[in-house]
C-alpha cells in the first residue's frame, strides 16, 4: 500500500511540475524578463526549432529479429542540433543495444534525416565511435493515416552528414509513432 501512495505522490509532483514549466514558458506580459516568452515568442530561451522524435518496433527478422528504436533531435535556439538515439535488437545470437548522439538534422516536409555517432554499443561490428545515419517519415496521426516509416540505421565507415542522401529502403514501423516538426 505504501508503494501505491508513493507512485501517486510522484505522479502528482511530476504533473504539477510539468504544469509549472508550461505556464512559465509563455506570458501575456510584453515586458517579460529575458528567457520568458512573450506571445510572439520573442526573448524565449525555449523557442522551439525544427525537431523529430519517435519510438517504434521495426521488423528485421532476417537480420536481428525485431528491434526497437527511439530517438529525439532538435535544433536549439543557437542553431546547434542535439539529440540521441537508442536501438535494441532482440535476437539471441545477433541481438544487442546501441546508444548514440545526434548532431545533424535536416527536415523536408514530413521527412527527417539524422546522423551522429554511436556512444555505446554491444554490437561487435559497430563499436562506440561508429558514425550512423537514418531517415524517418511522419505519415500523420490516426487510424486513417499510413504507418510512419524508418530506414533503419546505416552504420558507416566514415562520417557522413545528414545532408547527404543515401539510398535507403524505408520500412513501415509497428507499434509506434514518429513526429517530424519543421
Amino acid at each position: 500500500m505504501h508503494d501505491y501512495f508513493n507512485k501517486i505522490f510522484l505522479t502528482t509532483v511530476f504533473f504539477l511540475s510539468l504544469m509549472l514549466i508550461i505556464s512559465c514558458e509563455t506570458t501575456d506580459n510584453p515586458s517579460a524578463p529575458e528567457g520568458i516568452a512573450n506571445k510572439d515568442g520573442a526573448g524565449s530561451l525555449y523557442k522551439a526549432g525544427p525537431s523529430a522524435n519517435g519510438q517504434a518496433m521495426f521488423p528485421v527478422e532476417q537480420l536481428v529479429g525485431i528491434q526497437n528504436f527511439s530517438f529525439h533531435a532538435r535544433e536549439n535556439r543557437d542553431g546547434i542540433i542535439t539529440g540521441s538515439f537508442e536501438v535494441k535488437a532482440r535476437d539471441e545470437n545477433l541481438g544487442g543495444r546501441m546508444h548514440g548522439t545526434i548532431d545533424c538534422l535536416t527536415i523536408d516536409g514530413n521527412i527527417a534525416t539524422m546522423s551522429g555517432v554511436a556512444t555505446h554499443s554491444t554490437f561487435e561490428d559497430f563499436p562506440a565511435g561508429t558514425p550512423i545515419w537514418f531517415r524517418v517519415v511522419d505519415n500523420g496521426e490516426g487510424n486513417n493515416s499510413d504507418p510512419d516509416e524508418f530506414s533503419d540505421l546505416f552504420l558507416l565507415n566514415n562520417s557522413v552528414s545528414c545532408e547527404v542522401t543515401l539510398s535507403n529502403a524505408l520500412t513501415e514501423i509497428e507499434n509506434g509513432n514518429v513526429q517530424v516538426k519543421p
